[in-house]
């Protein structure tokens, strides 16, 4: 078997899909709202034309592909290309602006391959100790594992008040709410308005806040650029240098990027959020953060291609996809006749494990391209804005609209930037409004399951969650973060005083 897999893996063909695959990824990761998902949606049905082994491959490398294309834009002109790369941008986009551009997205790169190595790895070896991770967590575990994620909006409001933070985040939650319960079917606040039924989209409300209200701000800009810093320079080796001095917050982050990664439902951007929170929590300059801090990319990046591979691990085992880009995967499976379990091992175990270690090529070519593609991209900062501008508001226009085919939502991204830029202008981060979007619907779901589960026992839910030790220990969690939240957050005003 290893010698057909190995025979499948270097043949011309799969290194050019591999290759291709992995190039389409980054494109689509970088341009404003599509994102991998969309990719891996629009290629699906070439995959079908192709055998099972090469379909899987072209899909995975969009997929990890993707994941590093967010953080170019995210950088250089302060727009996520995806939900995942938004603390890249607040990170990154400050030391675009103060010439730092090319360090900023060498650690983006590196982060990148070393979170997807460490999660295809997880994928190839640990599969079955972490599918018995991901069962042991049941709904209140899920809720809350949510309620952590909310845990750091004090480290999402960089150099904000906190208040205004908790106001943001408060918002997100409540817009989160919009549109019909999953439960009853009930509308809510929708104000009569038809198409609010199927709620707000998160890719819209990120391409609003991010690229068009950036993208409207620079309007008035005199110099007509982004920066008019001029770029440094940098060598590969040195800031290889600086990125291992932080890796206790590089191995955390990916570590956390694993474990979210396995959980059916939750996603990268929440994995993203924990470990960013994380990495702010516990570092010895939390002051930087928000202000462009190489920390703070690495936590996200690093988390963020994490999520790839250990989001397969349930997918491959259990037929669960751990996000939206694995369900589409799961699609592409079954089309070819396969059914994901231990059977997918023993009756396709050639194409299982072509595809698993296809994906550590995909790595390679990401890093390869990343590394050695930075001092061009760089460049971007120095392009005029009257070509930046338009082409951005365009593309993100088209990627609200391409997410749910509904004009409704090129709307609702026009709405959601006049907010961002209410919000910028008022002093109100909105980070953590995103934060509150992207958790809300996980929380009111696994809360509310929660409490029908604690009332079929006939206990009160706060006994009901104190009675499951996984629980117990995330409640503990819980409450370090916000120790050390308010810890740090105490730092820099005494640096002020």
């Amino acid at each position: 078997m290893i010698a057909e897999v190995l025979k499948n893996l270097f043949s011309p063909e799969a290194l050019l899909i591999l290759a291709a695959g992995t190039v389409l990824g980054i494109v689509f990761g970088a341009v404003p709202g599509l994102t991998g998902t969309i990719g891996v949606s629009l290629l699906l049905p070439l995959s079908f034309s192709m055998s099972a082994e090469m379909g899987l491959l072209l899909l995975g490398g969009i997929y990890m592909g993707s994941m590093y294309g967010g953080s170019i834009t995210a950088v250089l002109l302060n727009i996520p290309g995806a939900p995942e790369a938004t603390f890249t941008a607040v990170e990154g986009f400050p030391m675009t602006l103060k010439g730092e551009s090319q360090r900023a997205l060498y650690h983006a790169a590196l982060a990148c391959v070393f979170g997807g190595l460490a999660g295809v790895l997880v994928l190839l070896f640990c599969t079955p100790l972490l599918v018995k991770v991901a069962l042991a967590f049941g709904q209140p575990e899920m809720f809350l594992l949510g309620v952590a994620g909310l845990t750091v909006i004090g480290a999402l409001a960089g150099g904000a008040d906190i208040q205004k933070s908790f106001y943001a985040v408060g918002a997100g939650v409540l817009i989160s709410c919009v549109g019909a319960d999953f439960a009853s079917n009930t509308d809510r606040f929708i104000f009569g308005m038809t198409d609010l039924k199927a709620g707000i989209e998160l890719i819209a409300v990120v391409l609003g806040m991010f690229a068009i209200s950036e993208m409207i701000l620079n309007l008035g800009n005199k110099s007509g650029k982004i920066t008019t810093v001029p770029q440094k320079k940098i060598s590969r080796w040195a800031v290889f240098k600086e990125f291992l001095s932080y890796k206790f917050a590089l191995l955390r982050a990916t570590i956390i990027g694993i474990l979210i990664g396995i959980l059916p439902g939750v996603g990268g951007t929440t994995a993203c959020f924990i470990a960013y929170g994380n990495a702010k929590t516990l570092s010895k300059a939390p002051e930087r953060f928000g202000k462009g801090s190489p920390e703070g990319i690495i936590a996200n990046e690093s988390a963020n291609n994490a999520v790839v591979g250990s989001c397969l691990v349930p997918l491959l085992s259990l037929g669960i996809p751990g996000s939206g880009t694995a369900a589409i995967m799961l699609g592409a499976l079954t089309v070819h006749g396969m059914i994901p379990g231990p059977d997918l091992f023993t009756k396709h175990a050639d194409v299982a494990y072509t595809f698993m270690f296809g994906m550590l090529g995909t790595v390679l070519i990401m890093g390869l391209f990343g590394l050695f593609g930075i001092k061009l991209f760089s460049k971007i900062a120095s392009i005029d804005l009257e070509y930046i501008i338009p082409l951005t508001i365009v593309f993100s226009f088209l990627g609200a609209y391409a997410n749910s085919n509904r004009m409704f939502d090129v709307v609702v991204a026009l709405v959601f930037a006049v907010i961002a830029i209410v919000m910028k202008r008022n002093g109100f981060p909105v980070a953590p409004l995103v934060l509150g979007v992207v958790l809300g619907p996980l929380l009111e779901e696994k809360l509310r399951i929660s409490m029908v589960l604690a009332s079929a026992k006939r206990q009160n839910i706060f006994l009901f969650l104190l009675k499951r030790p996984l629980c117990v220990v995330l409640v503990v969690l819980v409450g370090l973060l916000l120790y050390f939240m308010m810890r740090t957050g105490k730092r820099p005003r005494k640096a002020e005083d």
